[in-house]
């Protein structure tokens, strides 16, 4: 009697505990709803969130916001928030996960190991699998440890060859750096300027900027333009009286100026002492340009800016440049239109690949067109880089004219991709 008792009363409690487990697991998978906080996910593998969740996808931004280009990063910083807000106001749908960007910014200060520490922080501390780097020193330091993390993509903004090749699978470029603009962009001034037959080229020692120089002037001979100086200066240098006396003395019919750093104090002190020549500064310039050099002393540079009134510049660049205007009161450096693709590149790339997951990104990246404020863009540059990691999107001649940048030219994908060839070979 006393087992049969015993019996019944553990059969009771195992009916109750089943009872209370099958409650539990209902409530658990009751769909999120759309007030609830997101969920931050820092693996983007984990797709198997309950249907409708909104799940946080982190992105660390490394940016150099009290060096050198502290200017440029706060600029490039502003772009990316405005196209993550633009992402996240529709999500991006995963299944029946919507999954929406967070971007964690941090100073590397233009310094590699600053920029290493950066790096570990963001990878181990706040778990993020995507990284948006600003300039070659911060994105050469970090490529080590990005080239061996192979669930981690790299968006970087550089104009180094060395960040793109076979080695650096894990890294993806949108600059159209010189070694894409140097000859279309000679070519033209060659055609369209033919009074300039020499050129005397002003750069920081930066690597990138040096990588610049050397595609510039590898297209200047290709033209047939005579580089009679070379003067290269660290990148902090504010006095360029010196060197300008040098050029002065060369006479050159135009000054390059690949790097935009320094660019508005060379051009002050050009005209200040005189100049008349051209001036071509083909890296992009500081938006504040027009202010600190002045209308007078900016009529006739050349450049690559871009003018949102071109109907040469893609409707999605366009429109970005005027809710950036209208937002900061200040015209975005080419730069910033790189960052602000970022974020929509890599939405687009989720959604096709209907993945987070970064070698199954990696696969569409390589093979598919993707959505961006430029249009479709597809990443290629096998034949001069050895893999497809280099997005090839519009370029622009431009001329500073009455106060603003003034679009002459459009420089297209398939013009940078023969030019390599020609000047390259491959």
């Amino acid at each position: 009697m006393k087992k049969r008792l015993l019996r019944a009363g553990y059969t009771t409690v195992c009916l109750l505990l089943a009872t209370i487990l099958l409650a539990s697991c209902g409530q658990g998978s009751s769909p999120t709803t759309g007030s609830e906080t997101p969920k931050t996910s820092g693996t983007t593998s984990k797709e198997n969130t309950a249907a409708g969740q909104e799940v946080v996808l982190p992105i660390g931004v490394s940016l150099n916001l009290t060096g050198t280009n502290a200017n440029l990063s706060i600029e490039v910083s502003r772009a990316a928030e405005m196209a993550v807000a633009k992402v996240n106001a529709t999500g991006i749908k995963v299944g029946d996960t919507v999954y929406k960007f967070r971007l964690i910014a941090d100073d590397d200060a233009g310094d590699p190991s600053k920029a290493v520490t950066v790096l570990n922080k963001q990878l181990y501390t706040d778990k993020v699998n995507y990284l948006f780097t600003f300039s070659s020193v911060t994105t050469l330091a970090t490529l080590p440890t990005v080239d061996k993390s192979p669930n981690v993509l790299q968006f970087a903004l550089t104009n180094s060859k060395d960040a793109i090749g076979p080695t650096h699978t894990q890294t993806f470029r949108l600059t159209q750096t010189p070694a894409e603009i140097a000859g279309p962009w000679v070519s033209w001034v060659s055609k369209n300027r033919p009074q300039v037959k020499t050129v005397y080229t002003l750069a920081t020692d930066n690597a990138g900027i040096q990588a610049g120089v050397a595609a510039y002037n590898k297209a200047f001979a290709a033209y047939g333009l005579k580089v009679v100086g070379d003067q290269t200066f660290q990148t902090s240098t504010t006095d360029f009286y010196t060197i300008i006396d040098k050029v002065l003395a060369a006479n050159p019919d135009a000054v390059s100026i690949p790097g935009s750093v320094p660019g508005p104090a060379i051009i002050s002190q050009l005209r200040e002492k005189g100049y008349k020549g051209q001036i071509w500064s083909q890296t992009g310039l500081d938006p504040n340009v027009f202010k600190t050099v002045g209308a007078a002393g900016m009529e006739g540079v050349m450049g690559i800016e871009m003018d949102p009134a071109s109907p040469l510049v893609p409707s999605g660049i366009a429109q970005f440049l005027k809710d950036f205007q209208a937002k900061y009161n200040t015209a975005p450096s080419p730069f910033s239109t790189e960052f602000y693709s970022y974020p929509f590149v890599l939405a687009s790339a989720i959604t096709k690949a209907q993945s987070t997951d970064a070698s199954k990104l990696i696969k569409v990246m390589e093979t598919q067109p993707l959505d961006s404020p430029w249009g479709p863009i597809s990443f290629g540059g096998q034949g001069f880089y050895g893999i497809n990691r280099q997005a090839y999107t519009p370029a622009f001649v431009s001329e500073a004219k009455g106060g603003k940048h003034t679009v002459l030219a459009a420089i297209s994908p398939a013009d940078m991709v023969d030019s390599q060839k020609q000047l390259y070979g491959n």
